[in-house]
């Protein structure tokens, strides 16, 4: 908390709004208390802090930073679920925006995450997820731009109408939804908002 460089990273999450920051950083360390323990509360989580499943998803090719920017210059995040449909644990969410958010630009300009559910199945879909979601994207120290949820399958809709509900006003009209027949009209819907 003494870091200067630290406090600086809520302030710029929260577009600096004093009492915002100040909020949202409560909320990290007692999402951060929940999540890792006592034992690691004062300090940076690192990858031995994670559980070596939680590590393995690291290099899984389901989730990437992709290699450019957007149009406004923001990092996009990728999820593809079409490739793992597992998700990942909220320690591992928590340790991974925490990394993001070291980057200046990222603390600037904010994320984008990409949520491809393109030719998937329901199956991966865990209520639960949409319950602490919200309490996730309110803790960790990236301004959240906008959140894409793509899928070529109506009963989605159902699951990102419940993953709205857990999140924010905030967050909640951050999110978009691009529903096509293929994976060419998706791209084609996320294209108009900049998206390479």
């Amino acid at each position: 908390v003494q870091d200067k460089s630290f406090r600086l990273r809520f302030l710029r999450a929260e577009r600096f709004d004093v009492e915002g920051a100040a909020r949202r950083l409560l909320l990290n360390f007692r999402l951060k208390l929940e999540l890792f323990g006592a034992d690691l509360l004062v300090r940076d989580i690192v990858q031995d802090d994670l559980t070596e499943a939680e590590r393995s998803y690291l290099y899984e090719e389901a989730a990437f930073l992709l290699p450019i920017r957007d149009m406004a210059g923001r990092l996009v995040l990728l999820r593809d679920m079409s490739v793992s449909q597992k998700f990942p644990s909220f320690r591992f969410f928590f340790y991974s925006t925490m990394a993001y958010s070291r980057d200046e630009e990222t603390q600037r300009r904010g994320l984008i995450v990409v949520s491809w559910h393109v030719n998937c199945s329901m199956r991966q879909w865990q209520p639960e997820v949409s319950r602490i979601w919200g309490k996730a994207l309110a803790a960790v120290p990236v301004r959240f731009e906008a959140i894409h949820l793509c899928c070529n399958s109506l009963p989605y809709r159902a699951m990102f109408a419940m993953f709205k509900l857990g999140a924010s006003l905030t967050h909640r009209v951050r999110v978009r939804e691009h529903f096509g027949k293929n994976q060419e009209e998706v791209c084609l819907s996320l294209q108009r908002y900049g998206i390479p």
